[in-house]
């Protein structure tokens, strides 16, 4: 289980456009179904995927997933998360605050170079996958992550 403290920032940073909202669920099916009932939206398509991250720089081998991005609103995308095998942060979030937003994504043109931004501000790396995208720990000050992606992606 991720503890969370108490994290005082040196300085302000400023977010430009965010590019999604993810929450966690435990059955994407589910949720897809829920979204249907719901909200007219563009064909929701469930991917299956896998990813070897680094959590606070320690290897945690390869975890699988299910997810899916759907467009709410013109300006509002949101992606669906379901961990299905293995280890994540994601995992640890689900078992302590429920479905719920577990991060926002903002694109970066440099994500090292904009993770050394914020750590010099004080927030670290929660978890990161070779360059796919890094989370920032900011669940203290946010209630939720920013997960850092590289524009293009």
């Amino acid at each position: 289980m991720i503890e969370a403290s108490v994290i005082k920032m040196v300085g302000k940073i400023t977010v430009g456009k965010i590019d999604h909202v993810c929450e966690i669920v435990n059955d994407i099916e589910l949720a897809v179904r829920r979204i249907n009932q719901n909200f007219e939206t563009p064909p929701i398509q469930i991917e299956e995927c896998s990813s070897t991250a680094k959590l606070n720089g320690k290897e945690i081998g390869k975890y699988k997933l299910k997810m899916a991005m759907v467009k709410i609103a013109d300006n509002m995308i949101l992606e669906l998360l379901q961990i299905t095998e293995g280890k994540s942060v994601e995992q640890d979030w689900l078992k302590r605050h429920g479905e719920t937003i577990h991060h926002v994504a903002i694109k970066v043109s440099d994500m090292e170079k904009e993770a050394a931004e914020w750590a010099k501000k004080g927030i670290r790396i929660l978890q990161e996958d070779g360059g796919k995208w890094i989370y920032l720990y900011t669940e203290a000050i946010l209630g939720m992550n920013i997960e850092l992606i590289p524009k293009g992606y």
